[in-house]
């Protein structure tokens, strides 16, 4: 086990570069495992002794969340590597094995993962201590969501560019935006929608009240929000405030990217606010309309399915998509939380949860 800094870093960023063929710069390993606020990352190495060459790698990433009524220092597993020429040696299980037994040491109760198969199975296998809630637990599925914007592209592809699909383009059009006709807000004073640059100490105060109805999630205070959505290598974020006042209610990230089809697309990330359906549909709104004066075809989101977030995409039009990833909650040690932790129900968990510094590649 050893910090990831120097050659370490190295190693790491080459294969990972080489497992997932979409590279990640020094800029964006020294963000992800150096500059979290909560701490650095921890990593444990397989090293070929006879050639001196990484061949896998486990690193967790400190995070702090609010279970109940306290702040839990936990981890996430990310970056899941194995060199492809040492695949089925049993390199990743011995990893996990390793860190799962040091976290528990240190006290670590809980680390949580968005995992494919792979992964999954072999979380599955690893169980680190007598306790009956230790080891692997499959909260649910993280699962994609799109909001169709426009379907212009989509009809020209199918039926030509010709009169017809130019007018059921702009039937589709007009039937697309009527829920942003709606009105969003009827409050006593008016609700402004901010572009930012910059979270400040009005955000704390907006974590203290907005997360008050949930009883799992990261702590969003402004330090961790300008590291996660600011103070990133690749400033693609965007982020809306939704202000009454000098009050801050809400806010949305997204980013603008290019779909697999050549259009642009959206990315919701998040969207965290007060307990006011006035104030969620407002920020959504504000993400169309952002998204269709960029020409952004379709917006996505990712969601746990079942949860209240998942419910509130659905009613803004958002439609799941068969895409999915497992969620899943590694308990290392007795933790009290263990019977809230393990309800899907309990967790609020959105792409501003993963090891990822930016979702629009």
């Amino acid at each position: 086990m050893c910090r990831v800094i120097g050659e370490e870093a190295k190693e790491v960023i080459t294969l990972h570069n080489l497992i997932y063929h979409r590279p990640r710069t020094e800029d964006e390993f020294l963000w992800l495992y150096h500059r979290n606020p909560r701490g650095p990352s921890t990593t444990w190495f397989a090293i070929d002794q006879e050639k001196g060459t990484t061949v896998g790698a486990r690193p967790v990433f400190p995070w702090r969340m609010k279970i109940l009524d306290a702040q839990v220092v936990v981890t996430q597993a990310g970056d899941a590597l194995t060199h492809p020429d040492y695949r089925g040696l049993g390199i990743f299980t011995a990893l996990v094995k390793a860190a799962w037994s040091e976290l528990r040491q240190q006290a670590i109760p809980i680390t949580y993962s968005f995992s494919v198969d792979g992964s999954l199975s072999v979380y599955r296998k690893v169980k680190i201590g007598p306790e009956p809630y230790t080891g692997c637990h499959e909260i649910g599925f993280f699962r994609r969501m799109v909001r169709p914007l426009q379907l212009h592209e989509l009809l020209v592809r199918t039926f030509g560019r010709n009169v017809f699909s130019k007018c059921l383009s702009r039937a589709s059009a007009v039937l697309l935006r009527l829920p942003l006709a709606i009105p969003a807000c009827n409050r006593s004073r008016p609700l402004i929608i901010k572009e930012l640059r910059h979270f400040d100490r009005r955000f704390d105060v907006l974590w203290e009240r907005a997360s008050t109805p949930y009883k799992v999630l990261t702590v969003r205070d402004c330090t961790f929000l300008n590291w996660r959505y600011i103070n990133t290598p690749s400033k693609r974020h965007i982020v809306l405030s939704a202000e009454e006042g000098k009050e801050v209610l809400g806010f949305a990230v997204f980013e603008i990217g290019e779909s697999v089809e050549g259009s642009k697309e959206g990315h919701l990330v998040e969207v965290f606010a007060i307990a006011d359906p006035r104030v969620v549909r407002s920020l959504l709104t504000a993400v169309m309309k952002y998204c269709l004066k960029h020409n952004v075809s379709k917006i996505s989101a990712w969601s746990l399915e079942g949860s209240d977030y998942a419910r509130t995409l659905r009613r803004a039009g958002f439609i799941p998509r068969p895409d999915r990833l497992s969620f899943a909650v590694h308990i290392h040690a007795d933790t009290p939380y263990a019977h809230v932790l393990l309800d899907s129900k309990n967790w609020f968990v959105t792409l501003g949860d993963r090891d990822l510094e930016t979702v629009s590649y």
